[in-house]
């Protein structure tokens, strides 16, 4: 969990076409906003902009202006969020599971929640692969501490029924994704057995 902690500690710097697709609008629309005064930026040696993401979340809470990103929800985590879902979406899963597993250690399990309601909205993601890279290491990293003795029955309780109501919300976002969406996807089963 290290890197992702030190990654997290500047704030990200955005770059127009990625603070765009979180505000939903055109670049040249962010553009504007930066050239107004409406959203503070930096430029590169290049000339570039690059808005740090601290004040697009402060332009998008003052405006009342949606995210794509459930960012506003959280907090001091939005940076930290912002490396994970990046890496993410890049196929690094590391960074999601770690900063996952933190919230549950430190008891944010009101951000599990708005994780897999985005998860559940990229159409492109397979639930197998939310299952197989995201859930099962997550639930691994649980058992092994609760195996070692770091965690109580009780916690190893709350974290497992937090990450299944977080399943129960994925699965309901994904079949009000409607009739188009389910046309597409594979039936699946899943079979599991409790060791023992």
């Amino acid at each position: 969990m290290m890197n992702l902690m030190k990654k997290a500690t500047t704030d990200p710097l955005l770059t127009s076409s990625e603070a765009a697709t979180l505000l939903d609008c055109h670049e040249s629309t962010i553009k504007r906003f930066c050239d107004s005064g409406l959203l503070s930026f930096q430029r590169t040696p290049g000339g570039h902009r690059r808005i740090p993401l601290d004040s697009l979340l402060a332009f998008a809470r003052e405006s009342g202006q949606p995210l794509t990103l459930p960012l506003l929800d959280m907090g001091e985590h939005a940076a930290t969020f912002w490396h994970a879902w990046q890496a993410f979406r890049a196929s690094e899963t590391t960074l999601l599971v770690d900063l996952m597993e933190q919230w549950l250690l430190s008891h944010a399990l009101d951000l599990i929640a708005p994780t897999m309601r985005l998860l559940a909205q990229q159409e492109q993601i397979e639930l197998a692969d939310v299952f197989d890279d995201l859930i099962q290491p997550l639930m691994a990293r649980i058992g092994d501490r609760w195996a070692a003795g770091r965690l109580t029955v009780a916690q190893e309780h709350l974290y497992s029924h937090v990450i299944e109501q977080g399943l129960f919300i994925l699965a309901e976002a994904r079949r009000r994704l409607g009739a188009a969406y389910e046309s597409v996807v594979r039936k699946r089963a899943l079979v599991a057995c409790a060791e023992g």
